[in-house]
């Protein structure tokens, strides 16, 4: 069970960046930097152009096809979560949301993005006992979710398919190997069926559903500073809200 949130300091950071690397070096960065506080939270967005990201304890030639990779150009990372591969391009919007270790709330977080998602757009997306959120009808899998858990401070991240060429999402994480080779690494679990916002609602695009989520975790918090002031490097701190 979740304890509820308690109203306190909060952040928004949006990144400029489309490199994957880039944007999970800034996560990570985040995670060991920042002084969250108890009761606050940290909103880190990013979109990435084509990249295949692998779970921390898995093997990326049973994951992914690597050989379709390098002849696409898509990039190939591996992050600090658990969990299983996703692929991510310019139609997903990564969202990770760093708490204290003790507010670390999987389910807490998806009710909350998928109840102002489904406020705004035509879509009715569900979370899962699975931790991942599905769209309706179909069972469309259209996010999958992981967390890094530290002895202070955890993120929750996930993938929020907008737009997507699932053929290619398809042939980027069918691995050529995966029966022939023997692991004890993680294996991803394969949804059934993919689906993305888009499908249900032509309306939606990646800022405009980043820009309701912003809205909606800065309705949490007074906000004092709404202005976009920069950062170094290509990341922008959006807001910085207090209660």
């Amino acid at each position: 069970m979740c304890e509820a949130i308690r109203k306190g300091f909060g952040r928004i950071f949006i990144s400029n960046s489309t490199s994957i690397f880039k944007n999970l070096a800034y996560e990570e960065y985040l995670l060991r930097t920042t002084n969250i506080g108890e009761g606050g939270q940290v909103i880190f967005m990013w979109s990435n152009k084509p990249a295949v990201v692998v779970g921390r304890h898995q093997n990326p030639w049973l994951e992914a096809n690597i050989p379709f990779l390098k002849e696409y150009n898509i990039d190939l990372a591996r992050r600090h979560s658990g969990g299983g591969t996703v692929y991510h391009d310019r139609g997903n919007l990564n969202i990770s949301i760093l708490t204290t270790t003790k507010s670390h709330c999987r389910r807490r977080n998806l009710a909350s993005i998928s109840k102002a998602l489904n406020a705004r757009f035509a879509v009715d997306i569900v979370p899962t006992k699975r931790d991942d959120m599905e769209l309706q009808p179909g069972s469309r899998k259209c996010s999958g979710t992981a967390a890094r858990i530290t002895r202070e401070k955890s993120y929750h991240h996930l993938t929020l398919l907008i737009e997507a060429d699932l053929t290619l999402l398809s042939a980027a994480l069918k691995s050529p190997f995966r029966d022939c080779i023997r692991t004890n690494a993680s294996r991803s679990v394969r949804a059934p069926a993919v689906g993305f916002l888009k499908q249900d609602d032509s309306s939606v695009e990646v800022h405009t559903a980043r820009d309701v989520l912003v809205e909606h975790f800065a309705s949490q918090f007074e906000v004092r500073d709404r202005s976009i002031n920069g950062l170094s490097g290509p990341f922008l701190f959006l807001a910085s809200l207090c209660l």
